[in-house]
């Protein structure tokens, strides 16, 4: 089924179920289940391409693909489960007793990068929309994106959701970028609060451009059981727990690279922990800047920080970053404190220059050149002005 455009609508005040995939059945509550699996969770809101068939326990053996979605210039306000959702079905389904009783196909998750039954919906837009759940308890994601190969998240503002402002799982080709992210909560037996997350199995994942803060964590990087994803030229501010939470499994990897980092709050910049800390992150040519003293930047064997500068009270400085540098970053006024983005002026994302490098900053042609670098930074501005910079804003001469 081809080329499906909602434009121009407000959708508010939908009350759906909060239903989420695990977890113990000991926390139900009303209207919030657990323990519902793929198929049952997360599948109701704002606006939602979803797929079934007619008969759960005799599936046909053609999947229904929905090409060239397009969902721009709208607003959604206090919807449950979600703001807007894209899945696909994929055989889980459950009786009252929770059951498997559903004949799997396997269409709407994926067990490897080359999984060939795995069977998502393609080329997907999701663009200039405000979405904000800050009116509802059980408003949780602002756009979850599932089961999608070839996808482009972009200039939106996402504010005052639960879990997660954005987030994609079981997908492929995903770009999420210029989009303002900010007061994300916990809400309704969620345990997330994070800005936008990269989830399991997603691979080929771009971040970029992107103004996240005042969350709880910045951006969570829990790729489980396999994922790549790049994290470049966002500016990450005003998270109360982790700026950057890595939360990967073994088989994946990240680049978080020209990022500019802003902490007043949290004890901690870059956190992970457990078997998390077995997958490879390359953390280079980043602003960190805290003004908490000793906030901690996780290390392991397979976490690779270089040519980064540690700003602020004094940080931990990695042992793998050789070229590390410290100090004052000479932030032009990072007494940011707004305008934030709203239903009519889209994201913000100016306001967050505040953390661009002032003259004289030694931010400026202080990183390295990075190969598949994007062509531009955070504002636009094309690569390189003179020496590469460090963070997320090219100085412009």
């Amino acid at each position: 089924l081809d080329h499906f455009v909602i434009e121009r609508v407000d959708v508010h005040d939908v009350t759906g179920e909060v239903n989420w995939i695990s977890g113990s059945v000991s926390n139900n509550a009303p209207g919030i289940h657990f323990k519902t699996g793929w198929d049952g969770s997360k599948k109701t809101g704002g606006i939602i391409f979803d797929t079934t068939v007619p008969d759960i326990t005799a599936p046909p053996a053609t999947p229904t693909v929905l090409n060239d979605i397009e969902v721009r210039r709208s607003t959604v306000r206090n919807t449950s489960f979600a703001g807007i959702v894209v899945k696909q079905y994929t055989g889980d389904g459950k009786d009252a007793n929770g059951n498997t009783i559903a004949t799997p196909t396997g269409w709407g998750t994926r067990t490897s990068a080359a999984d060939t039954t795995f069977t998502p919906h393609t080329k997907v837009t999701i663009r200039d929309n405000y979405i904000t759940q800050a009116g509802t308890a059980y408003g949780c994601n602002g756009i979850y994106l599932t089961n999608v190969r070839g996808a482009l998240v972009d200039h939106n503002v996402v504010d005052a959701t639960g879990t997660s402002g954005i987030e994609t799982y079981y997908s492929d080709d995903v770009v999420i970028q210029r989009n303002e992210v900010y007061r994300t909560q916990q809400k309704a037996g969620g345990a997330d609060s994070n800005g936008i997350d990269a989830d399991k199995g997603t691979t080929r994942v771009v971040i970029q451009y992107n103004f996240v803060h005042d969350n709880g964590d910045g951006f969570l990087l829990c790729q489980f059981a396999f994922g790549d994803v790049v994290v470049r030229y966002n500016i990450v501010s005003g998270n109360s727990r982790y700026p950057i939470y890595l939360h990967s499994d073994k088989a994946a990897t990240a680049e978080v690279h020209n990022n500019t980092v802003y902490n007043a709050t949290s004890r901690y910049v870059v956190y992970g922990y457990g078997s998390s800390l077995a997958a490879r992150y390359d953390l280079h040519d980043n602003a960190f800047y805290s003004s908490v003293a000793d906030a901690s930047l996780t290390t392991s064997p397979t976490i690779t920080y270089g040519r980064n500068f540690y700003g602020g009270a004094t940080l931990p400085v990695p042992a793998t970053d050789t070229a590390a540098r410290t100090g004052d970053p000479l932030f032009r006024d990072p007494a940011v404190s707004g305008p934030y983005g709203t239903a009519a002026t889209g994201p913000q994302l100016s306001t967050a220059l505040g953390f661009a490098p002032a003259k004289g900053s030694p931010l400026i042609d202080g990183g390295a050149a990075t190969p598949d670098n994007g062509g531009r930074d955070y504002i636009g501005t094309r690569l390189y002005q003179g020496a590469p910079d460090t963070g997320a804003v090219e100085y412009r001469r």
